[in-house]
């Protein structure tokens, strides 16, 4: 069970680690980017759990409709979560780095190693991803 607070510190974390996944003498972009989309994930879940007045994962098990969105196959779907929260204006994404970002191969193709980005790609992911996270303040 994680907390609102925990999955909220959670999401700035991977934020912060995938920037400093692009510094330095040897970036890993696409090792970046995948981080950027757990950053993005947790910062999803965590607005839809106070959009919801939920406290904890454990209280989703007692909602139906967003148990999918925390559970199962569809856990790492960014599309689906952002399904359920289309008030939070979080769609300035568009193009190819909505399909890239919300493609059905996300985000195992970049766990595995699948799918290879450049730094300015992962930066585009990581200011996307941090504009989830830094919504989280102006829903609380």
């Amino acid at each position: 069970m994680a907390t609102l607070k925990q999955l909220r510190d959670s999401a700035q974390r991977k934020l912060d680690g995938a920037e400093r996944l692009l510094e330095g003498d040897s970036p890993l972009p696409s090792e970046s980017a995948y981080l950027a989309s757990v950053a993005m994930e947790c910062a999803l879940k965590t607005l839809l759990m106070i959009k919801n007045s939920i406290r904890d994962t454990q209280a989703i098990e007692e909602n139906h409709q967003l148990g999918p969105c925390f559970r199962g196959k569809h856990a790492h779907n960014v599309d689906r979560l952002l399904s359920h929260l289309k008030d939070a204006d979080l769609s300035s994404i568009s193009g190819d780095l909505h399909v890239r970002m919300t493609g059905s191969g996300r985000p195992y193709s970049l766990r595995y190693g699948e799918e290879k980005l450049d730094a300015g790609q992962a930066r585009d992911e990581i200011k996307w991803a941090g504009k989830a996270v830094s919504k989280i303040k102006e829903f609380q």
